[in-house]
């Protein structure tokens, strides 16, 4: 058997998803199985998935097993912390990881969490990604360190993040696109759609040589692959995006070319990141090199 005491911070929220908080790894329809059961109890009776906790009340869960409920943490991932005080942390994640586990043994930036913050296994907070960053798209990547600083960041749209993307063609003046998307959960791939959730973002554009162009994309909404979505639809998909953008060409490279270097939290913190080697690379290649933002003009290149 397991307990668990609900905190102040945990009032008015649901028992189910109250437990889901605090068996992140245990699948949706196991927890919905084991309140359907009568398997998780508050203050010793049984419960519907909709009751609300009041603080200081005791939440069990019978017949509790140790490897059905936590299983085995990811890998470790070594990653720099740009930035940390006592509410936030800021990583710099790498292309080529993921933001949230995906069922696998693949480490991801979560999971990384844990370790660095040593969150224990069984805490009711679990750290979280605040920003998600795609697979292949590297840059800051922020969480709280706090249940209460994690809802009140979740809920802000005062967040505001700019990324920087390596991209085809020229864009000779700022430009703001809005629009609705949604995503096809099958192809994973974005797509225009009035009934979707909304996304603005503006594009400053930093320089153009070769047939290509350093864009700047700031956004405070962050919706599935909204920079690389929104740059295909005014004709400057993100260089190696295969996905939006060209899909045969030369010299391209292993990834798309996008970098979040910035993130913004209001009254709190300001936090910077180089952008990888291979991405200076590319802007090396296509002559882009002394476009980088002044924030970043101290790069050696």
């Amino acid at each position: 058997m397991r307990t668990l005491d609900v905190t102040s911070a945990y009032e008015g929220t649901r028992l189910d998803r109250f437990v889901m908080k605090a068996f992140r790894k245990v699948p949706k329809s196991a927890i919905e199985k084991w309140v359907r059961t009568g398997n998780v109890k508050v203050n010793g009776k049984k419960a519907k998935a909709d009751t609300r906790l009041f603080a200081a009340d005791i939440v069990t869960i019978e017949n509790y097993s140790e490897e059905e409920s936590e299983g085995s943490r990811t890998a470790a991932l070594a990653l720099e912390v740009l930035y940390e005080d006592d509410s936030i942390i800021a990583l710099n994640k790498p292309a080529g990881v993921l933001s949230h586990p995906d069922g696998s043994k693949r480490p991801s930036v979560a999971s990384a969490l844990l370790e660095i913050l040593k969150t224990p296994k069984d805490s009711l907070f679990q750290p979280s990604v605040i920003n998600r960053l795609d697979y292949n798209t590297s840059g800051v990547i922020i969480s709280a360190k706090n249940a209460a600083k994690q809802r009140e960041l979740a809920a802000s749209a005062g967040i505001l993040k700019s990324y920087l993307a390596i991209a085809h063609g020229a864009l000779n003046a700022p430009l703001e696109t809005s629009g609705y998307a949604t995503k096809d959960p099958k192809s994973n791939k974005a797509t225009i759609d009035t009934q979707g959730k909304h996304m603005n973002t503006l594009f400053s554009p930093l320089g153009s040589r070769q047939g290509y162009s350093l864009i700047e994309a700031t956004l405070s909404s962050g919706k599935t692959h909204q920079v690389r979505l929104q740059l295909s639809l005014i004709g400057n998909p993100v260089l190696g995006d295969i996905k939006y953008g060209p899909k045969n060409t030369r010299q391209a490279p292993k990834r798309h070319m996008l970098h979040c270097y910035k993130v913004q939290v209001p009254g709190q913190a300001t936090i910077l990141c180089i952008p990888p080697s291979d991405f200076l690379a590319a802007l090396k290649q296509r002559g882009l090199a002394e476009c980088l933002p002044v924030e970043l003009t101290d790069i050696d290149i």
